[in-house]
């Protein structure tokens, strides 16, 4: 059982009840709860107080303090459970006031930062009870700037020094603490609060200054700048190397940091949209992951429309069963016999018409859609190759994965578990991923999910090979056993002799490694030709054919067709 409240204690011990001012105010109009130092103020007997609640600039009350003269500092803090009434139009809240119902009025008349408020007894049969004793905070009359002052503290702050300023440019920026929980982790959260801390002053020491410098969150800063000058000093830092934390044993620790900007100079924009727009920048700082604050861009709007509009098309058609997989051939260039299939996503508009997946293709890094796209191709793709199994066709089908489904847990035995109940042997799975489910291994975990993947007998194929900076130490670290070459060295390869030599050189060091080759968009004679002389021994692409429907797949793999690959043919 919860302990008494101190109003339970009093009516056991046959005292009156008292008034008790417990400080846990909203201070916006939209009735949002902030954090803020507390005090509670008790009144024996007589009518309720009248409060005087002090907001800092970014909101929170600092202190209060009660109209009537005999009156006394608690040091206890009571937790209550409070409620907003969105209809009434002055924001009232019901909260426990030493166990009885009472009802806090916000009148809000305001003289300079001074906000007035009104206890009042208030009967209702619902009852409030305060569930536990916590001791309170000294009362501060500035708290520091490194306490978390959330997104609404710091657009109260933002909004009174815009509103001075109608006239002149005004900037929001965003920094943050790259990976605050490694350090969190590795060194303990005492030491993230030095990082954090490190970085608080490295802003706060810019020259010249920011005009505000807020705490959004755990890693988070909220920055606001007058002229387009200020920020520069911001934005020309090297981010990387900002700032270090000497850690307990004296090891020095360099913490990488990302943001983003916004500078409202020719058209007015309010301040929730500039932290919106400097929001969107940052993150396009960290997929970019080079530790630097980049400022926002109309591109980068239409990005971000882009990408809404294709999370919710795909939301839609996955709701309304319109994703499927298709199927391309790969074909053994030298006796141009089909070795297998790649299962690729396509989906139907409203009209019926079969779309690719690039028309969708921002849909598939957001965690919601993303991993409901990859789960209906892997389901849909299992069944289509258990039912060519029951037909006698075994022929092997390359699946794509994502860091989305590596980021579940136990995913490689769970494909195991799924592969196995479908009947489908080893060898009839290819598992095909992108280099960018590599970069995301910090803690191995995709590379001890491949290894139990490749030791079931599953063929690992590393697709888009070439087109990043670690793909070749990427093999000597995973056990890939299958490299695509991407279609960006293939197209027009027949005119360019560096694209020659490139893939020349891809064949060769694949072939050394013992790995397999697949060369993917050949889209013509002349490139399969000169594919087919380097040695490439695998090829897919519009030259063959596109991703077809699965009953024609299965027409394919039953009749084993040899494509005739002369001058003359092409894509139908």
């Amino acid at each position: 059982m919860p302990p008494d409240t101190l109003q339970q204690a009093r009516a056991k011990r046959g005292e009156k009840p008292r008034y008790c001012g417990v400080i846990m105010l909203a201070s916006s109009p939209s009735g949002k709860l902030l954090k803020f130092p507390t005090q509670t103020e008790k009144i024996s007997g007589g009518k309720p107080p009248l409060l005087h609640l002090v907001l800092d600039e970014f909101g929170r009350v600092t202190h209060c303090h009660a109209s009537r003269r005999q009156r006394s500092i608690s040091n206890g803090d009571y937790w209550v459970d409070i409620w907003s009434d969105p209809n009434k139009a002055k924001h009232v809240f019901e909260l426990a006031l030493e166990g009885v119902p009472s009802q806090l009025e916000l009148a809000f008349a305001k003289t300079g930062e001074t906000f007035m408020a009104s206890l009042v007894p208030l009967h209702s049969d619902r009852m409030v009870v305060a569930v536990g004793v916590a001791l309170a905070s000294r009362p501060r009359s500035r708290p520091p700037t490194r306490d978390i002052v959330g997104r609404l503290g710091f657009l109260t702050a933002a909004k009174r020094l815009q509103a001075r300023r109608r006239n002149e440019e005004f900037g929001v920026a965003i920094l943050a603490i790259d990976d605050l929980a490694r350090f969190q982790i590795d060194h303990g959260y005492e030491f993230g609060e030095q990082v954090v801390t490190a970085l608080h002053d490295q802003l706060t020491q810019l020259h010249p200054p920011p005009d505000l410098v807020a705490r959004l969150g755990d890693d988070q800063f909220g920055v606001v700048y007058g002229k387009s000058s200020q920020f520069l000093s911001i934005d020309t830092i090297e981010l990387a190397q900002l700032g270090s934390v000497q850690t307990n044993d004296g090891a020095t620790v360099r913490f990488v940091v990302s943001g983003g900007h916004s500078q409202n100079s020719s058209v007015s924009r309010s301040v929730e949209c500039l932290l919106r727009e400097a929001e969107i920048a940052y993150q396009q700082s960290l997929r970019q992951k080079t530790g630097a604050a980049i400022g926002f861009t109309g591109e980068m709007r239409n990005a971000m429309q882009k990408r809404a509009s294709a999370i919710a098309i795909a939301d839609r058609a996955l709701s309304e069963g319109r994703i499927f997989p298709y199927f391309q051939p790969k074909v053994h260039l030298a006796t141009q016999k089909l070795v297998g299939f790649e299962a690729l996503l396509r989906w139907t508009g409203p009209d019926g018409a079969v779309q690719n997946a690039g028309s969708i293709a921002e849909a598939f890094e957001t965690v919601h859609v993303g991993r409901r796209l990859n789960e209906v191709i892997l389901s849909e793709t299992l069944r289509i190759a258990e039912n060519w199994r029951s037909k006698g066709l075994l022929i092997p089908v390359a699946i794509n994965f994502s860091q989305l489904d590596f980021q579940q847990p136990d995913f490689a035995s769970v494909l195991i578990d799924r592969i196995n109940a479908a009947g489908l042997p080893a060898e009839m799975v290819e598992v095909e991923i992108t280099e960018r489910v590599l970069l995301d291994d910090d803690n191995d975990t995709v590379g001890q999910a491949l290894e139990r993947l490749s030791k079931h007998g599953l063929k690992l194929t590393l697709d888009d090979f070439g087109t990043g900076y670690a793909s070749i130490s990427h093999l000597q670290r995973y056990p890939i056993a299958a490299i695509k070459i991407d279609r960006a060295f293939i197209t027009g390869m027949e005119h360019r002799a560096e694209s020659v030599s490139i893939v020349k050189g891809l064949i060769g060091l694949a072939s050394d490694l013992g790995l397999e080759v697949v060369a993917e968009g050949i889209e013509n004679y002349e490139q399969f030709e000169l594919l087919k002389g380097l040695g490439c021994p695998i090829g897919q692409g519009y030259l063959f054919s596109p991703a077809v429907d699965p009953d024609e797949a299965e027409i394919v793999a039953k009749e084993a067709p040899t494509w005739q690959t002369h001058s003359s043919f092409g894509a139908t």
